[in-house]
């Protein structure tokens, strides 16, 4: 394989692999568990009234994603013609019949709504960026993801893999007072770009490129940004409920931080 056509990996997910990381369970009071695999067991936290929360963190400490059998779902989908696989594509990237593409609508008109009634607005933003773009490219470097990378007029423009570059360069370019904080902006992006590894890619699972309803707020500090999360969290539960699953059965929650925000 030529030099200049090897697959340039960001440094973030080069620091993956070596990465430590640290896994609590925070229970109803506050109070926090330090959770560790052993002999296939994890220990420091009883699961035994949560048996949903030890699948997810299985899921999430054993850092597989390589999937070992078919999703049950992939039958169904081409089942009832909704969504299949594209040959003439990329993998990861699929084709929507009628039925799947008037699903994904409602899908889309639903979540869209309610967002801009939480009170983001809506804004449109490029799919692809310079890769070479000063302020981007360190954040490429802090975001654990592999792109899909194009060239144009002897330029290199990398995919999107979520509307945050479009959003931020759209408020660094703004003149906001603090009067207009908590400021929202909302995109349904259709598509966002993740070059995913084959191996992990599972219908609908997991994908090369997918549509993904994001949402930033700039805030004036931190107090309003706790106030965001927890409008957040809530507009979450509700458009998971909207949608059909059962709150609190189906509905696991998990956040990452790095070690300095976290103390």
């Amino acid at each position: 394989m030529a030099k200049d056509k090897i697959e340039e990996v960001s440094e973030a997910l080069k620091a993956e692999e070596k990465l430590k990381s640290y896994w609590y369970i925070m229970d109803l009071d506050g109070n926090l568990h330090e959770i560790k695999a052993e002999d296939g067991k994890i220990i420091g936290f009883d699961f035994t009234s949560y048996p949903n929360l030890e699948k997810f963190a299985r899921y999430e400490m054993a850092k597989k994603r390589v999937y070992e059998m078919e999703p049950p779902h992939i039958e169904l989908m081409k089942k009832l013609e909704m969504v299949d696989f594209e040959p003439a594509s990329d993998s990861g990237n699929l084709r929507y019949y009628p039925a799947g593409r008037f699903v994904k609508k409602l899908l889309e008109r639903y979540v869209t709504r309610e967002t801009v009634k939480y009170g983001a607005m809506e804004v449109e933003t490029p799919i692809m960026y310079d890769y070479n773009h000063p302020s981007l490219k360190r954040y490429l470097h802090r975001f654990p993801a592999r792109q899909y990378v194009v060239e144009s007029t002897k330029k290199k423009y990398f995919l999107r893999f979520a509307a945050c570059f479009g959003q931020f360069l759209m408020m660094h370019d703004s003149i906001i007072s603090y009067r207009n904080l908590p400021m929202r902006l909302y995109e349904l992006t259709r598509y966002s770009f993740r070059l995913e590894q084959s191996g992990e890619l599972a219908g609908l699972k997991r994908l090369r490129a997918f549509t993904m309803p994001d949402c930033h707020a700039l805030v004036k500090d931190f107090e309003q940004g706790k106030e965001e999360m927890l409008r957040r969290f809530e507009l979450s539960k509700k458009l998971m409920s909207g949608i059909g699953f059962k709150l609190p059965d189906d509905f696991e929650i998990g956040i990452r931080f790095v070690r300095d925000f976290f103390e």
